[in-house]
């Protein structure tokens, strides 16, 4: 799926997730929205609902699309009072039947949207532009009919209804109006607990303040969810979280309150049970709670296949804005497997051999001076660097994060200069970002081209179908598109104090966990998708060697094909685990667990749950 942010976005789902490919656009001024409504009318789309609603004083639309076989119809929308009277009264004449309507305001002009069928049914009344007080006299005249669709709109400071009631003996039914939103919330838990869903729910203004009207019906369904009072800049990520969960939609709605553009939906999910979903919330709830975790995001795959990605708590705590699939975080060390992933590239290519010395006469950085009283510096290798047996030892610091008035040469020089090697590289393991700062650096040497970050979006992360990975930034003022912000645990430190620019190779990414997903399925050697490197490089990514304490070449390496990465630092925790068996799971946190600060506890957690849900067997990517 192509993940489109702006205003203007685009879902489908495939045909193995749900029998109907479905499409979603927001954000429509009324001649996007009659473009839309061609392009996908010759495909095969349909809207199933288009909602309205007043955006900086002129109508926006928000519809759902179905890819699937109706009777004859037709679609209106923004007609005026006048308008929308004389299409019901010359469609009725021709036997179409209202299916849906919904009203909306623009200044103090009420407009109105409607699909009509040529199709048989229950006998039906519909109504619009009613009070409250004649919407509820419909009520109380027509026992027998029960409510289908219900919109709601203000002109003046009053509301207004529309309806469409179809007589029927069942299912049992409630309908409720002038809702505040806790009466509503109130209502909604009400209904539910005694097994009512939500079938058609609209928001308004009402007092000044957002009310609500609302119908449930007792009807069996699959698990189901509804969200209302979702806030304009908000909606894309509410969207997708469902998506991406498996959720297919059944109503929308976008209203206004006050000067701001709301929405409330209704969703389905037929392809996870809810006893599933429960054991995947409260397990990864009570994570967050336990470790003050502000947001998180999953992903699961299964057979090369994206099955499940959801985002837990807020990407922005101060905002509210919902963490989601589709926000990046930093990735801290799961930046090592995509440097070291740059690396197997060059040596696919043939610009560098493993055993390739690094510095000294012949060596790829010959550029730097080893001191005379550093001359074991001169038989690292590359694959040194990538085992973590280089024979550096941070004795005077982490060159990730010191002297950062000095440029990463300059970096590199101070390292030569002042860590003195005193065991030969190969013979003892020392976990060191200093080694992926050099293995960038590498990287930039050999392709002499683009910079290390060009060269891996290119090389690596094209080929895998990922476009949104890139070097984060430092300060919060630098926070980049749909990027969380990042939270300091109690402990102390502070996320925006670190230099991702010097930490590129080690620690500097940021990323989805669908799109880490994307990359894990494609080096796994599982063959559903075809990997990025030829099986000999495949094959380097989990050789270990005799001193590097079970660490590959960039890898964590569990045995069995298994393989993966944590990162952990200031304001983030970050995973990526290939269970060796064509899946595994990524996940992205907006800070660094309290408990749990190097993240294992969540990798046994989610471990778990990998082994033990049903996932559905499609494809979310």
């Amino acid at each position: 799926m192509k993940r489109l942010l702006s205003l203007l976005a685009t879902f489908a789902l495939a045909s193995t997730l749900i029998a109907q490919p479905w499409i979603a656009k927001h954000g429509l001024t009324a001649a996007q929205y009659q473009k839309a409504f061609d392009d996908l009318s010759k495909q095969g789309y349909y809207p199933k609902m288009v909602t309205g609603y007043s955006l900086n004083n002129q109508a926006n639309y928000a519809a759902l699309w179905q890819k699937t076989n109706i009777p004859a119809s037709e679609f209106h929308h923004g007609l005026t009072a006048a308008q929308y009277q004389s299409t019901f009264d010359d469609l009725n004449k021709k036997g179409y039947r209202l299916v849906y309507v919904q009203g909306f305001t623009v200044g103090s002009t009420p407009y109105f949207n409607g699909i009509w069928q040529k199709t048989g049914g229950p006998a039906m009344i519909a109504r619009h532009n009613l009070t409250a007080q004649q919407y509820q006299q419909v009520f109380d005249q027509n026992k027998n009919y029960k409510p289908k669709i219900i919109s709601a709109y203000t002109v003046n400071g009053t509301p207004y209804f529309d309806g469409i009631w179809e007589q029927t003996s069942s299912p049992a039914w409630v309908a409720r109006h002038n809702l505040t939103a806790q009466q509503y919330q109130d209502n909604f838990t009400q209904f539910m607990n005694q097994g009512y869903k939500l079938t058609c729910v609209t928001g308004y203004t009402n007092g000044g303040q957002a009310a609500y009207a609302a119908i449930w019906e007792k009807v069996s369904s699959p698990m189901w969810a509804a969200r209302h009072g979702i806030l304009l800049n908000f909606y894309q990520y509410e969207f997708d979280n469902y998506y991406d969960q498996g959720y297919t939609p059944q109503f929308l709605t976008g209203y206004n309150v006050g000067n701001s553009v709301q929405f409330a939906g209704i969703w389905n999910n037929p392809n996870i049970s809810a006893a599933d979903m429960y054991r995947i919330d409260t397990s990864i709830n009570n994570y967050m709670k336990r470790n003050k975790v502000p947001g998180l995001c999953v992903a699961f795959c299964k057979n090369d296949k994206l099955v499940f990605s959801k985002g837990y708590g807020n990407a922005v705590k101060e905002t509210g804005e919902p963490a989601s699939p589709d926000h990046r975080w930093r990735i801290a060390s799961v930046s090592k497997p995509m440097t070291s992933l740059g690396i197997m590239k060059l040596f696919a290519s043939g610009k560098l051999k493993l055993s390739d010395k690094v510095f000294g006469p012949g060596g790829i950085l010959s550029n730097f001076t080893v001191p005379n009283n550093n001359s074991l510096a001169k038989d690292i290798t590359v694959s040194h660097l990538l085992h973590h047996t280089s024979g550096f030892q941070n004795a005077k610091g982490d060159p990730a994060f010191i002297h950062y008035e000095m440029t990463i040469d300059q970096i590199i020089q101070w390292e030569l200069n002042n860590e003195i090697i005193t065991k030969a590289p190969g013979s003892s393991p020392l976990y060191l970002n200093f080694g992926y700062i050099l293995l960038a650096r590498i990287i930039e040497k050999l392709d002499g081209g683009p910079s290390y970050e060009k060269f891996v979006q290119q090389q690596v992360f094209a080929p895998c179908g990922v476009t949104g990975m890139q070097i984060g930034k430092n300060d919060l003022s630098q926070r980049l598109p749909n990027e969380v912000q990042y939270y300091g645990s109690s402990a102390g430190g502070n996320p925006y104090g670190l230099h991702l620019d010097r930490m590129a190779g080690n620690g500097g990414w940021i990323a989805s966990a669908p799109d880490l997903a994307r990359v894990l399925v494609h080096i796994n050697g599982n063959h559903g998708v075809a990997d990025i490197l030829p099986k000999a490089q495949m094959d380097s990514l989990t050789e270990t060697t005799p001193n590097s304490n079970g660490y590959g070449c960039g890898f964590v390496v569990w045995g069995g094909g298994a393989k993966g990465h944590n990162g952990a630092m200031d304001g983030t925790n970050a995973l990526l685990h290939d269970a060796g068996d064509g899946g595994g799971w990524t996940v992205v946190l907006n800070t660094r667990a309290e408990q749990d600060t190097f993240a294992w506890t969540l990798d046994s957690i989610l471990g778990n749950l990998y082994k033990t849900i049903s996932w559905p067997n499609y494809d979310l990517f």
